[in-house]
């Protein structure tokens, strides 16, 4: 069974109701998200659905290997998801 507490974002939300727009930060983590960092803008939709756009990358992100010549770097977060409350 997965211990979802060992895995935490560490941030917060500001969320302004009366124009369904916030934004969400987040600086750390524990378990499988540390070195976690992202900045999202929150909106929703008419429909009740959540939408995060914005970018988060891991800190401590380990080495490619050196065959690769790729660099790791930000990623682009878009999520939709129901308001459950």
């Amino acid at each position: 069974m997965m211990q979802f507490s060992a895995y935490l974002a560490i941030g917060y939300c500001i969320f302004q109701a009366r124009t369904s727009i916030g934004l969400c930060t987040f600086w750390a983590g524990t378990g499988k998200l540390v070195g976690f960092t992202a900045i999202a803008d929150v909106t929703i939709d008419a429909e009740g659905l959540w939408h995060l756009d914005g970018t988060y990358y891991f800190e401590d992100v380990p080495k490619l290997p050196e065959t690769s010549t790729e660099a790791p770097g930000p990623v682009a977060i878009h999520h939709a998801g129901h308001d459950n409350a």
